[in-house]
């Protein structure tokens, strides 16, 4: 008889802030990212696993049973079977620049979209406060840079995103909405560094995402260079 066990992260899912989810099987008029957590939460349980709201800090595969340290008080769990489903999360990264309002006053980048392991979701429409009529920038080249910037247009005076390479990463059908949306401006091969001086009044830093695969011997589980698990 099967004893499946969950262990979920006590942070939500980087889904739950989306605040519609259109690809989703069963969901053809879409749902929010947050409604869906819960329900596919309800079906776990339904089906007849525990969930245990903790992040895993060690998981040994040496030998069978496997094992399992998680939570703040390195509690253990043992199973002969495990399947790995730990996601990715915000990358990574220390901020090199400083960014500064008209008057000369550094401005704070904005919490909910930085450089945290296990970070906070934070729905899109909690990081329109310090946006509105303001001039703002949003680091960052992929799907999730373009999305927060179209999403900062409707409230903010003006936009820029500052794209690393010489393209954005990002779809076909974001880079359209972008091209027609007059407030956002978009500067390529820019590097910032310490040096670097960005007069606005927010910055958002939208730097992809990496695996949440720290918990896992690199010498039992291979992993590439980016810390995905090679299969």
């Amino acid at each position: 008889m099967l004893d499946p066990v969950l262990l979920a992260s006590p942070l939500p899912p980087g889904i739950a802030g989306n605040p519609h989810v259109v690809n989703f099987p069963g969901f053809p008029g879409g749902i929010s990212g947050t409604d869906l957590v819960k329900t596919l939460r309800r079906q776990a349980k339904a089906a007849g696993a525990e969930i245990i709201e903790a992040d895993a800090s060690c998981v040994d595969l040496a030998s069978r049973p496997f094992r399992i340290v998680y939570g703040d008080e390195d509690e253990e769990l043992l199973a002969h079977t495990l399947i790995i489903a730990s996601g990715r999360g915000a990358r990574s990264m220390k901020v090199p620049f400083a960014v500064v309002d008209a008057d000369g006053n550094v401005v704070p980048q904005r919490e909910g979209l930085l450089h945290r392991k296990r970070r906070p979701v934070m729905p899109l429409a909690q990081h329109t406060d310090t946006a509105v009529d303001k001039s703002v920038v949003v680091v960052g080249g992929g799907d999730t840079a373009v999305t927060m910037a179209l999403h900062l247009a409707k409230v903010a005076k003006a936009v820029r995103v500052v794209v690393r390479g010489s393209e954005s990463k990002a779809t076909i059908n974001k880079l359209a909405e972008v091209s027609k949306t007059p407030n956002i401006s978009v500067m390529f091969e820019t590097q910032l560094e310490s040096a670097t001086v960005v007069p606005c009044d927010a910055v958002y830093l939208c730097l992809g995402s990496a695996p949440h695969t720290d918990m896992f011997d690199s010498a039992l589980l291979q992993k590439d260079p980016e810390g995905y698990i090679v299969l």
